[in-house]
């Protein structure tokens, strides 16, 4: 809103004169528009006030050749809406003759229901430098949904399937010639299929239901079962809520043969557990109290253990979101299975012994928010007390075999071992979009370890820390990169001073995995690729066991519609 007044004044001022400078026509687009976001007040210093004018109209005929001209709106230039496709596929060749291969896909059936499928294939040929066994691999894992949502809740079905074949090629220097002069095949080949189900409904206190089934076997018979059900209760009392998840957890398993090629080794674990938990909150605060109460019966050995943790969590919102402090303790019985220790280490032999770990509590604290809306945060601590917590460690080696008669038995294997640990953690992440082409994040930890018999702490690393960012270069190209370090970790070694053995240690030393990727949009539909992996070259993951040098991998990826 604006004022102004005008008074007749006794003498006339002159024209000034004013230079206009005009650069270029404006051309507004809808993506340069901007809502103004709160409405401007208006102070003035001075108040005028208004004369009463007196005015007649006096009307003469004027002859003007002058026609005006009709002006038109510059319209907004619209840009162009992207296609959306509910499908791709996707393939890339590289050294090392690495494969890539990938089919994605979600079909809208009809406005209740979606079918979501990826299947997808990662091979090698091997080639890594100075091993002699046979080093290629390949993985191949397919993931099938059906999502159904109706008035009152939704469901879904998943089913899963995967195969991932390797070689045990770490035998140590020596040992590989004579492994391939008693012509063994080293190759395990792993292979896993499942069904899950699960049921959210929107206005009951009866809020969700999940079930899945996952069987999992290798090359030498072993054989597990899994079965899992989880169902959720929420209850409003009041305000405040009150909250009961329970769970089933079944797990059955069979190695033919124990590393001695004695015995076969069996095992069948049930855990049940129930847990509530009391909501209390306001806008500033929220608290959980409750706790977790669990029952493991070993089938195989007949034997019923009770267990009891803790399940506390408080947050304050100091400062808005920006700073948030938290404390909370929990605990529990964690199932391990032989699918889970082959994730993490595929390079174990098939004669493990499984247990589940018992973390008899986990305290901790920190500070979380977010520094501006693009930024994120978190800084945590704690202290986690655990029995049976699981290590990998190499098998005994060759000397303490009679007759060496399976590939995994050449000192290029690894166990589990157990025993009990107390961890102090420190950890912090960092997330930011800095703006809509370009977000970072970041990662560190640092952990100490103390267990109870173990010399040392095997295959842990005491710092890690990641690196990830993308950027959209223009609307064609696209740039991200990866860095990932792991500190160093002690690997199990065996002396022989009389007939037993003692379990030592090496270190194994730190590395950094560099990996980077660029896309480049041909068209809506055909784009290029090009990823470098491992560029600061190879390291060993595990003892004896190099990675591949540096990889380089170009492909294709069309976009199209299926099913429309």
């Amino acid at each position: 809103m604006s004022c102004f007044s005008v008074i007749a004044q006794e003498k006339e001022k002159p024209i000034e004169s004013e230079t206009v400078v005009i650069v270029k026509p404006y051309s507004p687009t809808a993506k340069a528009s901007r809502k103004i976001k709160s409405e401007p007040q208006l102070q003035d210093s001075a108040v005028v006030q208004k004369r009463k004018l007196n005015y007649s109209i006096n009307s003469v005929p004027v002859a003007s050749t002058f026609s005006p001209i009709q002006g038109q709106a510059n319209p907004l230039k619209k840009e162009r809406r992207p296609s959306v496709y509910n499908s791709y596929i996707k393939g890339g060749f590289g050294n090392y003759l690495n494969v890539l291969g990938e089919l994605y896909t979600s079909i809208e059936l009809d406005k209740q229901s979606n079918l979501v499928g990826n299947v997808q294939h990662f091979s090698s040929q091997g080639g890594i430098d100075d091993i002699v066994l046979d080093n290629d691999f390949s993985t191949t894992a397919l993931d099938l949904n059906y999502l159904k949502k109706t008035k009152n809740f939704e469901w879904k079905i998943n089913l899963l399937g995967d195969r991932n074949a390797l070689n045990w090629y770490g035998a140590p220097d020596g040992f590989q010639e004579e492994s391939l002069n008693d012509g063994l095949d080293f190759k395990q080949i792993y292979s896993g299929a499942g069904v899950g189900a699960s049921v959210s409904f929107y206005e009951s206190a009866f809020k969700s239901m999940e079930l899945s089934f996952v069987r999992f076997w290798d090359e030498y018979n072993s054989t597990e079962n899994r079965f899992q059900l989880s169902p959720r209760l929420l209850f409003d009392i009041g305000e405040e809520q009150f909250e009961v998840t329970a769970a089933l957890d079944y797990l059955g398993g069979e190695f033919t043969q124990n590393f001695d090629n004695e015995i076969d080794l069996e095992y069948h674990n049930l855990i049940a557990g129930v847990t509530p938990v009391f909501k209390f909150g306001s806008e500033h605060f929220g608290i959980d109290i409750g706790g977790t109460v669990t029952t493991w019966y070993d089938i195989e050995n007949d034997e019923t253990e009770l267990f009891v943790y803790p399940k506390l969590y408080a947050a304050y919102a100091v400062e808005g979101d920006v700073i948030i402090p938290f404390i909370g303790a929990d605990g529990g019985l964690e199932q391990n299975t032989y699918r889970n220790f082959v994730s993490g280490n595929p390079f174990v032999s098939p004669t493990l012994f499984i247990a589940p770990t018992n973390t008899l509590y986990h305290v901790f604290g920190g500070i979380k928010g977010n520094i501006a809306s693009n930024v994120t945060y978190q800084l945590q601590a704690g202290y986690k007390d655990q029995e049976n917590a699981a290590f990998f460690a190499r098998n005994r080696p060759f000397q303490l075999i009679s007759a060496i008669d399976e590939p995994y038995q050449y000192d290029n294997s690894f166990e589990v071992l157990y025993d009990d640990m107390q961890t102090i953690q420190v950890s912090g992440n960092v997330s930011a979009e800095i703006n809509e082409d370009f977000d970072l994040s970041f990662y560190a930890s640092y952990a100490n370890y103390e267990t109870e018999n173990l010399p040392e702490v095997y295959n842990l690393p005491a710092v890690e820390a990641s690196f990830v960012g993308t950027y959209d270069f223009t609307k064609q190209l696209s740039l991200g990169a990866e860095v990932f370090f792991v500190g160093e970790r002690k690997a199990a070694t065996y002396s022989f001073p009389a007939d037993a053995p003692i379990l030592g240690s090496t270190t194994l030393d730190a590395f950094v995995d560099f990996n980077i990727n660029a896309t480049y949009q041909i068209t809506n539909q055909f784009s290029v690729f090009l990823n470098g992996n491992n560029l600061l070259g190879s390291y060993d993951r595990w003892i004896n066991y190099p990675t591949q040098g540096i990889q380089v991998m170009g492909g294709l990826s069309y976009q199209f519609n299926l099913g429309k």
